[in-house]
């Protein structure tokens, strides 16, 4: 904060190797984290660092340090900053990130009627097994100019988009493998085997 006013935000998830720290680590390593990020808002000026873990205020008094601890405090070092403690209940900020985080909004149901009587499926169109609508619409798809005959991944990818039923992909590919131009196009692609050569025999030296 600056003026009493926030001038960023900042989160990252843990490291797998992170997930092992000490409570008191985890709070130091997210001060040097927002010290590395902002780096030239804090460097050269004096800085009041705030944090809810008691401990960490003392930790330029500590004469034994880990390593790892030892390592960020040298880097501390390079900085004009206070670590003070501010309890974590007179976080109003935080309190209230929390809570929100806490309470259970209602999800958008995957399924939606709307006004016109269309069944859609996150906001996609819900084709029923019906009149041979759902071959219809893959001959659309397959055919179309622009397409070129597309295979499965391609032509799933397509139908997804706008469409949904349930089995989609198996009706794809049992589609296109039915497809007399798209299995004309693949053997046109694979590669030509070479001619059959017959093998010497080693004779005995």
């Amino acid at each position: 904060m600056q003026h009493g006013r926030v001038v960023a935000y900042a989160l990252r998830q843990l490291r797998k190797n992170e997930k092992n720290y000490l409570t008191h680590d985890l709070e130091l390593a997210t001060v040097i984290f927002s010290l590395k990020i902002w780096r030239h808002h804090m460097y050269g000026v004096y800085v009041d660092i705030f944090t809810d873990h008691k401990s960490l205020q003392y930790i330029f008094k500590q004469k034994e340090l880990k390593l790892r601890r030892w390592r960020w405090l040298e880097l501390l070092k390079d900085y004009d900053v206070d670590i003070l403690y501010h309890p974590g209940k007179a976080n109003v900020v935080a309190v209230l990130v929390n809570l929100w985080e806490s309470i259970p909004f209602p999800k958008k149901p995957a399924f939606e009627l709307s006004e016109d009587g269309v069944l859609r499926y996150k906001d996609r169109l819900c084709v029923p097994d019906v009149g041979g609508l759902r071959e219809q619409i893959m001959e659309e798809v397959h055919q179309y100019r622009y397409s070129i005959h597309p295979e499965t991944t391609k032509m799933y990818h397509d139908l997804r988009q706008l469409y949904w039923w349930n089995g989609m992909k198996r009706n794809v590919v049992e589609y296109v493998a039915q497809c007399p131009n798209w299995q004309q196009v693949k053997i046109e692609h694979q590669k030509l085997g070479g001619l059959l050569r017959s093998m010497e025999i080693p004779t005995r030296k």
